[in-house]
């Protein structure tokens, strides 16, 4: 359980890292605006599943044992 939430903490990170800055890379500028403020928006549901997830990480290992 402890590997499938880090797992699930990784692509967390890395889907709100692609919907935030992903429309900065474009020609664009409206969508570059359009992707900044997405990005603003999404953060704070992020950073409470970012806690979340951390937390549920910390519960479910093992006592005694850091990380492998």
């Amino acid at each position: 359980m402890n590997t499938l939430l880090r797992i699930a903490l990784l692509a967390w990170t890395m889907l709100f890292l692609a919907i935030a800055c992903a429309p900065v890379y474009s020609d664009s500028g409206f969508l570059a605006l359009i992707g900044f403020l997405t990005g603003w928006v999404l953060f704070v549901p992020w950073l409470v599943g970012t806690v979340v997830i951390g937390a549920l990480i910390w519960l479910t290992n093992p006592r005694g044992r850091g990380p492998r």
